[in-house]
């Protein structure tokens, strides 16, 4: 028999018996241990079927187009120097997050189960597969009963692999405690492979448009040096414009007057920006040259400390933070700390630097460091994106799979 196929009839059989040991209670929900990889996937772009294995604009779920075009039209020109009917032709799911309790809006006291999407415009570029420096986020809130099913359905797809890969003599690749990556067995199988389809039909049966609940954006602007943040809340059937906390407005801007690939702030800064009050990086992320003065010392130690609070969720919500301090704040502490190794930062944020006893928290992506990289997850052009706290909030989802406490309350504690 086809090994392909006889693969692919071991996961529907153990998808359909996890199905059944489910509606019967019986689960075996100890055995398995969500890491990272298991509740974010970032999906490699390098795939010869990257065109047409990774869901488009024109993609349809069970409710619905994924990215419906009402979207496309409030966000606009994703890239100012590009005609806006390539960006979107172009544009690809690289990138999709499972949340059984992401804190609503209107309410952080109530759960939303969610799913959500990453999507970028991805282009041949000499051969190579680049994310280009724009994207599209989109959150669909699940019934409780329809996410205990996705997760159901996950658990087994990774353990059919998990299962085929012991009867091998090939070396297993699992996703368990492994640092969050482009998606290991997805990466090994790729995009035309059981474990990728099996993903993609399990999603796409439980998202659409008619679940969609918010869209949030950033688009490149004046070449490469101006990033707009914004986002819509769908609110009975129509997109409204988010506020963006710690603002008071719908917009958000930063500008870095840096090629790709630098490592600087030139001419640069958030606008509007966080009081100094709040936590920021402002005086970080405002001119490199600046904060090189004598008497910015201070100033320096507080902005990192405030960065590393930024990427820990269990001192910050989501909802707590303005966009581009929560896209920035990884790069302006990692600049700091290269840069001002006499101050011994490291040890000046270990009371606001998250830690896990249970997830590796290791950061696998090479342009954290990059200060015109905004990618929080996906793609910086041909590179895997993947911020700080992407891979501490992932941390918090996997634990509260485990814990079995994931449907009952939102997960996220403030120890501020």
């Amino acid at each position: 028999m086809n090994s392909r196929f006889a693969y692919s009839i071991l996961v529907l059989t153990l998808i359909l018996s996890a199905n059944l040991r489910a509606e019967e209670g019986n689960s075996n929900s100890n055995a398995f241990h969500w890491g990272l990889n298991d509740v974010s996937f970032l999906f490699p772009i390098q795939d010869h079927n990257v065109t047409t294995e990774l869901p488009s604009v024109a993609t349809s779920g069970a409710f619905g187009p994924l990215l419906p075009f009402s979207v496309i039209q409030q966000i606009g020109r994703l890239q100012s120097f590009e005609d806006p009917k390539k960006s979107y032709s172009d544009l690809r799911m690289v990138a999709a997050r499972i949340d059984p309790c992401f804190p609503a809006p209107e309410n952080p006291s109530i759960c939303r189960a969610q799913v959500r999407l990453v999507w970028q415009p991805v282009q041949i570029v000499r051969g190579r597969a680049v994310g280009a420096d724009a994207a599209i986020h989109t959150f669909y809130n699940l019934p409780a009963t329809d996410f205990r099913a996705l997760t159901d359905e996950l658990k087994m797809l990774r353990m059919s692999f998990d299962s085929a890969a012991a009867k091998s003599s090939e070396s297993a690749v699992s996703n368990r405690d492994l640092p969050l990556s482009v998606h290991p067995i997805i990466r090994r199988e790729g995009l035309s492979g059981p474990y990728f389809q099996g993903f993609k039909r399990a999603i796409l049966k439980r998202i659409g448009r008619d679940r969609l609940s918010r869209a949030t954006f950033v688009k490149l602007s004046s070449g490469f040096f101006l990033w707009d943040f914004g986002g819509f809340d769908v609110i009975g059937g129509r997109l409204v414009p988010m506020v963006i906390p710690r603002t008071g407005r719908k917009r958000q801007m930063f500008t870095n007057n840096v090629m790709p690939g630098e490592t600087e702030f030139v001419e640069s800064g958030i606008a509007p920006s966080p009081l100094k009050s709040e936590a920021n990086v402002n005086f970080i992320t405002s001119e490199s040259s600046r904060i090189r003065q004598k008497d910015a010392e201070p100033l320096i130690i507080q902005n990192v400390i405030d960065a590393a609070a930024m990427e820990n969720p269990r001192k910050f919500k989501t909802a707590e933070l303005d966009c581009v301090s929560c896209h920035i704040a990884q790069a302006a502490r990692l600049f700091a700390v290269g840069e001002f190794r006499e101050m011994n930062l490291g040890a000046q944020t270990a009371k606001t630097t998250y830690r896990s006893k249970t997830q590796s928290l290791k950061v696998s992506s090479r342009v954290g460091h990059i200060t015109g990289n905004l990618r929080s997850f996906g793609y910086f052009y041909g590179d895997p994106a993947i911020s700080a706290r992407v891979i501490h909030e992932s941390a918090e989802v996997a634990d509260a799979l485990n814990s079995g406490s994931a449907f009952n309350r939102p997960r996220i504690s403030r120890e501020r």
